[in-house]
């Protein structure tokens, strides 16, 4: 991995290239304190990952990133910052940064982040070699726009279609299909810094999830062969979790199932990819 560094504070810029070299993730080709410098730089420099301060002189760091992603879209950017301010990290994903990390920078953390974003770019070449061969461009933005409406037919056969959670629901399903193997670590890690309060999220998507489970197993009281409860009671919940919300909803008992939300993200991602290469 090729790195830039680029902070006005030069110790900072000391620290994470020690940090890189320590941790053996890759080299630092090259850092500056300067964002209008920068800007230069990297028109002639090859950069796999640019970690970037937020607050810099003369232009801010979502700013740099918008403005490096018109020419080079391929740099994937770590955000960095002593701020703890939620529209600050929210404005710092939407301008295009793939990571945000406070500062004292955590190794642990930091590691993790770089390892994310190496899987993330040699899927991407691995995908890019594909389409050099067999010329595939076309079928990849039609599969690639087909997930989002494949996850929405299933929402409307779970009977959850126009609850809030779903939208969070699909942005991390898309954002975890990118990856070979799903991991819950990945799901917990990309939520964490998605710009909002984790719980606040997985809050609204087990709503919805709920909802759905909820749904399922009225179908199973009306008809135990329902198609639509045979395929997705037990794939897409927890067995014991929608017994128990049938014996609540026939007031055997006061509470309902659990919502194993890991579970209910991989089935769907399953259930989606599967519907994409049929």
């Amino acid at each position: 991995m090729r790195f830039y560094i680029l902070d006005d504070d030069i110790n900072v810029i000391r620290m994470v290239s020690n940090l890189i070299e320590d941790q053996d993730l890759g080299n630092v080709v090259g850092t500056n304190v300067n964002p209008l410098d920068a800007l230069k730089d990297m028109e002639s420099i090859k950069v796999d990952i640019c970690l970037i301060d937020y607050l810099m002189p003369h232009i801010d760091g979502g700013k740099f990133i918008k403005t490096i992603k018109i020419d080079q879209p391929n740099i994937n950017f770590i955000m960095i910052s002593q701020v703890n301010d939620s529209k600050m990290i929210s404005d710092a994903y939407l301008s295009g940064a793939e990571f945000f990390i406070h500062k004292p920078i955590n190794a642990v953390e930091f590691k993790k982040v770089v390892q994310l974003i190496k899987h993330k770019i040699e899927l991407q070449d691995t995908v890019n070699n594909i389409k050099s061969i067999i010329n595939i461009d076309k079928i990849g933005a039609k599969r690639e726009k087909s997930a989002c409406e494949i996850m929405e037919r299933i929402f409307s056969d779970l009977g959850i279609i126009g609850e809030k959670g779903i939208n969070d629901i699909i942005y991390f399903c898309e954002e975890l299909m990118k990856f070979d193997i799903v991991k819950e670590e990945s799901f917990n890690y990309i939520i964490e810094h998605c710009g909002e309060r984790s719980e606040t999220v997985k809050q609204r998507m087990r709503r919805a999830i709920g909802k759905a489970q909820t749904h399922i197993a009225y179908l199973g009281i009306e008809d135990f062969n329902n198609e639509i409860f045979v395929k997705f009671a037990y794939s897409f919940f927890d067995f014991q979790s929608i017994r128990d919300e049938m014996e609540k909803i026939k007031k055997k008992k006061k509470s309902g199932g659990k919502v194993d939300l890991f579970k209910f993200i991989n089935a769907l991602i399953l259930e989606t990819k599967d519907r994409i290469n049929y």
